[in-house]
């Protein structure tokens, strides 16, 4: 029999450390931005305090805002976040395309300090650890150094939280592959107090109202929470050949990753506000489209961290785990169907043989999803706990509860 006992997510956050790494000085303050502390703090000040906010009874899980000059987006990107202000987000995983350079990897600056005229922001080491695969997920600071997308982020982020630290993430060409490995490394690390931030402006220079018809389809094929249903909305408007529409999201690959996440996470997306560049500088012959957009879902933190069903299948990964590994000596490659088991949360497995304790190993502290903790353990359980011989060979069926 085997026992597999969940241990509820701890909310310790890790004493501080000295910080190695660069330091990434703001590369559009004075251009996208004002460049004094003053004027910048006093510009975003004036913008959230003219957002508003809306009710919601869900967590923000997902914010997708745009990056353009503050004088254009500001005040869109502005109910963005003003639907986070003063919340408890302390990780933050910026994701955003680059304008710049040209690459097939997901770009990770993965350590050391953002600094803006508000102020510096440590880079989440710990965090973008966890994202990083080694394949196409790979620390590379390169493409952030000019990058304007993430850092029209960061500004906004500098007046609505406190100490947070973030993990900035660029995008240039994709593939299905790296879509879907970054949604389910994103997924399995959003708890309650990390969020992720995608970074996209609209529809790109056609005329006034040809963008807020092209926008208005964009935003619906965002707001379906499908990956597949936003890849065909923008298959469908590109084939129409609008005029002056260049692209219609310049960081959709980003946008396209956020879906997944809530396909993974069941999130609900909800649309904030929606304006183009017409409407603030009344110039309509050449626009570009903004909106910001929320993923909202439930939090992690409850008194039971599994239903019945999660239940059933933690136990099935402990066997599949264990029957892979004792006879191939392999760890299976397993992606849960229920969303519970990506939360990070600890366990202890425990093995039983006619009734009798043969072997039990936990871990308390939650540092991966609990479907790999659950793997992790049950190898333990069966090969390493001190008290026992190895467990040789998988013979007998596994059958048990967990609680």
């Amino acid at each position: 029999m085997t026992l597999i006992t969940i241990m509820k997510r701890s909310a310790k956050i890790p004493s501080e450390k000295k910080i190695p790494g660069p330091l990434r000085p703001p590369a559009v303050a004075g251009s996208f931005y004002p460049g004094t502390q003053k004027e910048l703090d006093a510009t975003i000040s004036a913008l959230l305090n003219q957002a508003e906010l809306i009710p919601a009874t869900e967590s923000a899980k997902i914010l997708i805002v745009p990056h353009a000059g503050i004088s254009y987006s500001g005040g869109i990107a502005a109910h963005g976040f003003k639907q986070i202000q003063d919340k408890n987000y302390t990780h933050i995983i910026i994701l955003g395309a680059s304008h710049r350079a040209f690459f097939t990897h997901a770009s990770i600056f993965d350590k050391g300090i953002w600094e803006t005229p508000l102020g510096k922001v440590e880079v989440d080491q710990n965090l973008a650890k966890k994202i990083i695969d080694g394949k196409k997920i790979v620390a590379d600071t390169t493409p952030h150094q000019d990058e304007h997308s993430l850092e029209i982020e960061l500004i906004f982020l500098q007046k609505v939280l406190k100490n947070f630290k973030i993990v900035p993430i660029l995008l240039s060409q994709t593939s299905d592959e790296l879509i879907e490995n970054l949604a389910l490394k994103f997924s399995q690390n959003l708890d309650e107090n990390t969020l992720l931030v995608v970074s996209t402006d609209l529809s790109h220079y056609p005329q006034y109202e040809m963008a807020k018809k092209v926008d208005n389809e964009t935003i619906n094929g965002i707001l379906t929470g499908k990956v597949k249903d936003f890849e065909k909305t923008i298959q469908n408007l590109e084939s129409q050949g609008y005029p002056g529409v260049q692209t219609c999201a310049c960081g959709a690959e980003a946008v396209k990753v956020a879906l997944k996440v809530g396909e993974i996470l069941d999130l609900k997306f909800k649309k904030i506000k929606y304006e183009n560049s017409g409407d603030v500088s009344g110039e309509k012959s050449q626009v570009v489209g903004y909106v910001a957009i929320v993923g909202y879902g439930k939090t992690t933190e409850t008194s039971e961290p599994l239903d019945e069903e999660a239940k059933k299948e933690a136990l099935e990964i402990a066997r599949q785990t264990l029957q892979k590994y004792l006879t191939e000596r392999k760890i299976p490659e397993i992606t849960p169907e229920n969303k519970a088991l990506f939360n990070p949360l600890g366990c202890f497995v425990t093995l039983r043989k006619n009734g009798q304790l043969r072997g039990c190993i936990g871990e308390f502290e939650p540092k991966e999803p609990l479907y790999k903790v659950i793997q992790k353990m049950a190898i333990e359980a069966a090969t390493n706990d001190p008290r026992f011989f190895p467990v040789s060979s998988y013979c007998q069926r596994i059958t048990g509860h967990k609680n």
